[in-house]
């Protein structure tokens, strides 16, 4: 029998909870996983070999669909960093071909980023309580890589309201009114979604408001173009992004 190489672990700590976990860097075996599915180009298709990569590698008992989509992206780039390397090499375009200027530049920059650089961020205030008035409001719960993975483009919660009521309905843990409890859990989705549509305008922003306050992943880079030189800022906030 041939031996064994013995594989390094770390230690670390996730977005939402704080719970500590263990990894191990990821093999040949996984890295396979990954470029084949970064050659497909098609987003659940690295939604789906990121899960497995980390299903592998995650030493600590996870249910990984269970996970917030920002840990996920979180563990997996922490991973990469111990797999492959410190740093990610992405590349930038102008949005939608126009530089900051106005000027049409079908420029492409390859920049260099630091996987430390890379940091989880979380607003003040952030709170899942959404309070309608006194007696009445609602709790939500971190949207899963689960629920995310339903809909068609999970960095775009809401293309559709079918979609963004999908999302909303599975990511709530109940409605609270006055000292009686409704637990997602205890009733139909379509008394849910009865709920959702009998909320007024502020009631309803308030629910979308949790989504666009999420904790992320997120990193803030300067770059030069190459080819007209003009300076952009850009955010890099989802895999596709250090992936592109």
């Amino acid at each position: 029998m041939l031996p064994k190489i013995e594989v390094p672990t770390y230690d670390l700590e996730l977005i939402s909870n704080g719970k500590k976990i263990k990894f191990r860097p990821f093999l040949v075996k996984e890295e396979k996983i990954l470029l084949m599915a970064l050659e497909s180009g098609d987003e659940k298709d690295i939604l789906g070999a990121i899960k497995q990569i980390l299903s592998n590698c995650v030493l600590t008992e996870l249910d990984i669909d269970d996970l917030p989509l920002f840990d996920l992206q979180y563990i997996f780039l922490q991973l990469r960093s111990r797999s492959i390397g410190e740093t990610i090499e992405v590349n930038l375009k102008h949005r939608n071909g126009v530089n900051s200027k106005g000027i049409e530049c079908d420029g492409n920059q390859k920049i260099k980023i630091k996987i430390d650089e890379i940091k989880p961020t979380k607003k003040e205030n952030f709170s899942p309580k959404i309070e309608f008035n006194s007696e009445m409001g609602i709790v939500m719960k971190y949207p899963t890589v689960e629920t995310l993975s339903k809909v068609s483009t999970s960095e775009n919660i809401g293309n559709s309201f079918d979609e963004l009521f999908e999302v909303i309905v599975n990511s709530i843990d109940y409605i609270y009114l006055k000292d009686e409890l409704y637990h997602r859990k205890e009733h139909k989705k379509e008394e849910f979604i009865e709920f959702l549509n009998n909320l007024n305008n502020d009631q309803f922003e308030s629910i979308k408001n949790f989504f666009v306050n999420l904790p992320s992943i997120s990193v803030n880079k300067k770059y030069r173009c190459s080819k007209c030189g003009i300076e952009e800022n850009v955010v890099l906030s989802s895999l596709e992004d250090f992936f592109s």
